[in-house]
This record gives C-alpha cells, structure tokens and sequence, in this order.
C-alpha cells in the first residue's frame, strides 16, 4: 500500500485500517480548544520514519515523510511514499516545472521546498543544503 493511493480517504476506511493495524500504529486525537478548525487525528511511527494527520473530518489529508533520520524519526523505506523521490535540489527543481521553489528559515542551514501540484494530491520536497530532506504528501479535493 503506498501513502500516495490513501490521501482523501477517512480514518476508518477499510484500507486506512488493514494499514494502521498491520503496523501496529495508534491514531491519537489533538485539539484546539479555541478552535475546531485545527483539530486533527496523528498516527505517528517514528521507527518507521512517518506521521500522518487526518483533518477534523477524518480525512488522511497529509503524509509527512522522512527521508533522513531527524526529530526522532528513522528514514522511511521510500517505496512506501507512492511518488518519486528526486535526490537533489536540481532534480527536483527540473521534476517540478510547474512547481514552486520556496526559501524557508531555519537555523542556519539552507532549507528550500519544490512543490508540485497533481489532479487530486500534492508533493512538497524539502531540501537541505541542496539534498533531500522530507517529502511531503497532501490532499487535494477535487
């Protein structure tokens, strides 16, 4: 099952759940008390390098993958992700010629993001210092 096919689908579609429990990975709730705008449902597997997040509807709205060891979170296997994942910086940037190169603060290192929108799904790459760093899956309602 690759992250990819799951986007758009609820937290207890068949699919979603023969997923989660093959991994043996529990979706915790988090809440804004202010705000029902930004409560989400997290399966976290940092051992396995990803974190998922379903919107207050229960919709797989966004994957975010680690390609490198960061956080706490071991590299994912990148066979899981459903997109190609392009090395560098340059390959990227070429992959994504209607995606958007994004300079991004951080502490001192040189962070860039490509973002390339699909029909139904977005990809976001994140580099460092010209490699790549996490790739970024999200979902885009029709």
């Amino acid at each position: 099952m690759k992250f990819v096919s799951l986007l758009g689908k609820y937290l207890k579609d068949p699919e979603v759940v023969s997923f989660l429990r093959a991994r043996e990975i529990e979706v915790t709730y988090a809440f804004d008390e202010e705000d029902d705008e930004y409560d989400f449902y997290w399966a976290t597997a940092k051992q396995k390098g990803f974190e998922i997040r379903f919107n207050d509807q229960q919709i797989l709205d966004t994957v975010f993958c680690h390609i490198v060891a960061n956080k706490g979170f071991e590299p994912i296997n990148q066979d899981m992700i459903g997109v190609p994942v392009y090395p560098t910086l340059e390959e990227g940037l070429k992959a994504g010629k209607e995606g958007v190169e994004h300079a991004l603060s951080g502490s001192g290192d040189v962070r860039k993001v490509v973002g390339i929108a699909y029909a139904d799904h977005m990809v976001h790459y994140e580099y460092m210092n010209g490699s790549i760093f996490t790739v970024t899956l999200s979902h885009a309602p029709r």
